[in-house]
């Protein structure tokens, strides 16, 4: 079974989020704080970790640079529900593997996950060629 780390001081947030995650049998380990999660990570690394971007103390993206740092490939989605476009641009840079803006449908957190820790294909950006005839 997957394990997620979400992060998001936002409890009802993450709350609905949570749920909906493990309704459909994902491990959730929901935190409030990149402290919180650095030290969760320590303890018991997660298959993948999403993290809204405005956190106390550290924000998603220095979490997202402190993991980095740490030379943890584990995929990491940033949530954001608000900021510049800049953000975005800075958790490309930092190796986010990508980045929803809320309000997110679960399940679109849910599909971004599964084919973050490869359960599902990437999306095609345009249907594949009909094969040539032979």
């Amino acid at each position: 079974m997957p394990k997620v780390l979400l992060v998001d001081p936002d409890t009802l947030a993450r709350s609905a989020l949570q749920q909906a995650l493990q309704a459909v049998g994902w491990q959730v380990v929901g935190l409030s704080s990149a402290e919180a999660a650095l030290l969760q990570i320590q303890e018991d690394p997660p298959n993948a970790i999403v993290s809204e971007i405005i956190l106390p103390g550290r924000n998603g993206l220095e979490l997202l640079d402190r993991i980095r740092s740490s030379r943890m490939t584990v995929p990491f989605i940033i949530l954001a529900g608000r900021g510049p476009p800049t953000h975005a641009i800075e958790a490309a840079r930092l190796g986010a593997y990508d980045y929803l803006t809320k309000p997110c449908p679960p399940l679109v957190v849910l599909r971004t996950l599964q084919r973050a820790i490869g359960s599902l294909p990437p999306l095609a950006l345009s249907p594949a060629p009909p094969p040539s005839p032979a």
